[in-house]
């Protein structure tokens, strides 16, 4: 298993870090689909909205295995 941390959850008085959700899926389809996002990224972004709940429920797996 590579260093790190297995499960970490950042919460501060302004901000909220965790790790990601399938359920998060919607939001962050409508954030990386902007083009000025995408603009400053090395990727496409998702086709689909059904392509970022995949991978996002892909790691949530992974998180707890």
């Amino acid at each position: 298993m590579p260093a790190g941390f297995k499960h970490v959850e950042l919460v501060g008085h302004t901000v909220r870090l965790r790790p990601v959700r399938e359920s998060d899926a919607a939001d962050a389809y409508h954030l990386v689909t902007d083009d000025e996002v995408l603009a400053n990224l090395a990727w496409d972004g998702p086709a689909d909205e059904t392509e970022i709940a995949g991978t996002y429920r892909r790691w949530e797996k992974e998180l707890v295995s």
